[in-house]
């Protein structure tokens, strides 16, 4: 609950510029280090990095 409270504190600073996945069973950390973050979490990373990068 507190990443959507965030996200929604984000977006009216900068509307757009934010995005928001959540990733069941991924944890504070697990994000970078679980076992399948190859799979589950790094393509969307970067997908979005590039978008940012224009």
């Amino acid at each position: 609950m507190s990443n959507r409270h965030a996200y929604n504190r984000y977006m009216l600073s900068l509307p757009g510029r934010h995005r928001l996945a959540i990733f069941e069973g991924y944890g504070h950390q697990d994000v970078f280090m679980g076992n399948r973050v190859h799979e589950d979490i790094f393509p969307r990373l970067i997908e979005f990095l590039d978008e940012q990068r224009g």
